[in-house]
């Protein structure tokens, strides 16, 4: 059983993430492979053919790449492109050498068109000053970049129609644990995983 783990960024997936890796081996991130692939040669060498400037050194300066795709829809759709089937590649074979149920968080699941290749979507939402506050305070971003990253995701509202499961996460840490806890318990119940 494969089962994605996805929502708007500040939303608390990854800590969603967090707390099911201590539950089961079987997790795996886009984010995390989305940052092996940017020390990976050959997909420099292709973010360099589409993207001279953001490739510096031979490394992928991403800062300079997240200004020029949040300001231009048609480059962020080509790099998506590029991006998303490198990525797709990668997690679902890792995702098929596991046993059992296995987690995936990917946060552009809709937006990559990957939804149809899990049997469950589990969204994490969170209410908007939230997300914002929490991204002022882990990331250091301004609300400019924030505002500017969730405008061109999915809402949540878009990503909830393929939901299997919504988590909340307005409250502590502790509660979102137990609310996920009982969910992989729940799953793993009524799956045999």
């Amino acid at each position: 059983m494969l089962i994605a783990i996805t929502g708007g960024i500040g939303g608390g997936k990854s800590e969603v993430v967090k707390i099911l890796s201590g539950l089961t081996d079987n997790v795996v991130s886009a984010d995390k492979i989305n940052a092996e692939l940017l020390n990976d040669a050959e997909y420099i060498k292709k973010i360099s053919a589409e993207f001279p400037e953001t490739v510096k050194g031979g490394a992928i300066d991403k800062k300079a790449l997240s200004a020029i795709i949040f300001s231009d829809e048609k480059r962020r759709a080509r790099l998506n492109e590029i991006a998303h089937a490198a990525i797709k590649d990668a997690l679902f074979q890792r995702l098929r050498a596991m046993k059992g149920a296995a987690f995936a968080e990917v946060p552009l699941l809709r937006e990559a068109g990957l939804q149809d290749g899990f049997d469950e979507v589990w969204l994490v939402v969170s209410d908007r000053d939230k997300r914002i506050s929490r991204l002022k305070a882990d990331r250091g971003m301004s609300e400019t970049e924030i505002l500017s990253v969730m405008n061109a995701q999915a809402c949540d509202e878009t990503r909830a129609s393929a939901a299997y499961r919504i988590i909340e996460n307005n409250g502590s840490t502790d509660e979102l644990k137990d609310k996920v806890t009982a969910m992989f318990f729940d799953t793993y119940e009524k799956n045999k995983l």
